[in-house]
């Protein structure tokens, strides 16, 4: 018959005690997607007052290519940056009083000449809780992607998320 003592010394000498903690090590850094991720949000104003791009947006191509170009004028509203935890919507409440819905989903590995991707939900609700938009987007760290919104104003709102 054989021991508990015995037993517990085979165990930590056939490695099993150094192998897990091992497997743990690389699941926790293989590219797995992390609890939370940090997205800058821009607010913008577009329109067609022929005034151009706000300095305080930046360098952003995109809105001068169709469908963004439709409007000649972009003025920042609000920039900020929130923490989406993974698989938990996240609002932000926009100056016509809809809601912004942003939800971090998963982590797509890096491919062949391809950064790594991180999948973002967005909604938009209209201020009566009905929904305007709902989408998700595959997005690198860095990149903004953008989201036309609904009308404000003299224009409508677009909305630039970015991973940060």
């Amino acid at each position: 018959m054989t021991s508990r003592r015995s037993v517990l010394k085979m165990l930590a000498g056939s490695g099993f005690a150094v192998v897990a903690p091992s497997l743990l090590a690389k699941k926790a850094f293989a590219g797995d997607a992390p609890a939370e991720i940090s997205t800058e949000v821009m607010v913008l104003h577009a329109t067609n007052e022929g005034k151009g791009i706000d300095p305080g947006i930046g360098d952003m191509p995109e809105l001068k290519k169709p469908p963004f170009s439709a409007y000649d004028t972009y003025k920042l509203l609000g920039k900020s940056t929130h923490k989406l935890p993974k698989d938990k919507e996240q609002d932000k409440k926009l100056p016509n009083d809809s809601k912004l819905l942003l939800t971090y989903k998963d982590l797509v590995p890096a491919k062949k000449n391809e950064p790594e991707k991180f999948v973002v939900g967005v909604k938009i609700k209209k201020p009566d809780d009905t929904e305007f938009i709902a989408s998700t987007f595959h997005s690198p760290k860095g990149q903004v992607f953008f989201v036309a919104g609904p009308k404000y104003k003299n224009g409508v709102l677009v909305i630039g998320i970015k991973i940060v």
